[in-house]
């Protein structure tokens, strides 16, 4: 692969980026982590408007057994990944089209990881584990094209940069040093083919990179736990690795960070880097290590996720979902209440948001689990006046969430 564009540097910020960036006047914000904040309540609908979407299953091929895996303003992509099929729906709940295919043919998927929506192009781009290749379909399920990723990479989740590129995080050198603290030998040579830098736009057409993007690392440091004997058994590594979001979407742009640094970068849609946030105290600081993974913004609030190396069941690692209030830089214990559901267990996390302008997401909620809430009389509003028309055999019923600026 080319590098078509060389390196843009950190001191190359545009004004507009600088208007854009979170900072205040003393620069950077800091998130303190690793100690316990007071609990504060924040009504659902403070930071999202919330609305209700029934997807309907009166034919049988859009029954739902699986998970949203995209929303546009116009479009819910579903998948089920129990038959590895792909159920478009309108906004407002209507089947549209769906598609199968799963297979061993070259333009088949094997096994599915993640998948990318891009409403004005009307392409469904799936990320083939197996195969080390992104697979663009149309919504009917029509072959377009194949973009070829390194055979040494490790890309997980992508995201829709513009109308030319994506935004992507290469994560085999993370992984790399989770195999070399756990003694073992990588599966995949050090060498060979790969990107050159962790964080990267690649062409939507041909896969080849447009730029790499030079945000600080430190991968000697480990975000994982080591297993002790009587754990390692049928395990092929003895560091189970903790859970990174390295992009997350932000104000008009993406946050980017490795993690084992200290500082939160905004990357806009310029293409100019600035650093947003920093972490305290240093991560080389502190044992056992908080890792600070990612932060959306919705309203008067950051929402942050924290890990720390502790394993704590069902594991592996202790998380802790905190709420930053922008008004006064407060940092508290989240508990969102959603008034139309009493007691539900709601949290808001950065990996929520599907939606390419990063303001929506969504909860999805079983029918019998809202059979039961309403007969122990824990539904309001709107909430319960459509659980009470759902069937056994209806759809999920899904709450889209759009996030205040």
């Amino acid at each position: 692969m080319k590098l078509k564009h060389f390196l843009i540097t950190l001191v190359a910020i545009a004004a507009g980026t600088a208007c854009s960036l979170p900072g205040n006047e003393n620069g950077m914000i800091e998130i303190e982590v690793g100690q316990t904040y007071p609990e504060k309540e924040i009504h659902l609908k403070e930071v999202a408007e919330i609305s209700y979407v029934k997807l309907d299953a009166s034919a049988d091929d859009y029954l739902l057994d699986g998970s949203v895996v995209g929303i546009s303003d116009k479009t819910i992509v579903a998948f089920n990944r129990k038959t590895n099929v792909f159920l478009f729906f309108s906004i407002d709940g209507k089947p549209l089209s769906h598609f199968n295919h799963q297979g061993g043919g070259p333009e088949d998927y094997v096994v599915v990881s993640s998948v990318l929506f891009d409403e004005n192009a009307k392409e469904l781009y799936v990320n083939d584990v197996a195969k080390k290749k992104l697979l663009v379909y149309s919504p009917d399920g029509s072959f377009k094209r194949t973009l070829p990723l390194p055979a040494n990479s490790s890309v997980g989740r992508f995201f829709n940069f513009d109308n030319n590129s994506l935004l992507l995080y290469d994560g085999m050198k993370r992984a790399r040093s989770i195999f070399a603290a756990g003694n073992k030998e990588p599966e995949v040579a050090s060498d060979g083919d790969s990107y050159t830098y962790p964080f990267v736009r690649i062409s939507k057409e041909t896969g080849d990179v447009v730029e790499y993007i030079p945000v600080p690392e430190d991968f000697d440091i480990v975000l994982g736990i080591r297993l002790n004997d009587a754990e390692t058994a049928g395990i092929t590594n003895n560091i189970i690795p903790g859970r990174t979001m390295p992009i997350g979407y932000y104000r008009d742009g993406f946050l980017l960070y490795n993690q084992e640094t200290d500082t939160v970068f905004y990357y806009a849609k310029n293409h100019a880097l600035a650093p947003a946030f920093v972490r305290t105290p240093p991560i080389r600081e502190m044992s056992p290590i908080t890792y600070l993974n990612m932060l959306f913004e919705a309203g008067n609030y950051e929402f942050i996720q924290t890990h720390t190396l502790i394993k704590v069941l069902p594991g592996p690692l202790k998380t802790t979902y905190l709420a930053r209030d922008k008004r006064d830089g407060a940092i508290y214990t989240q508990k969102i209440v959603f008034d139309d559901y009493h007691d539900a267990d709601v949290i808001l996390k950065p990996d929520m948001l599907l939606f390419s302008d990063g303001r929506t997401g969504f909860l999805q909620y079983p029918v019998d689990q809202l059979k039961e809430a309403l007969a122990d009389n824990k539904l309001n509003g709107k909430l319960r006046t459509i659980t009470e028309g759902l069937a056994d055999e209806d759809n999920d019923l899904l709450v889209l969430l759009k996030f205040k600026p």
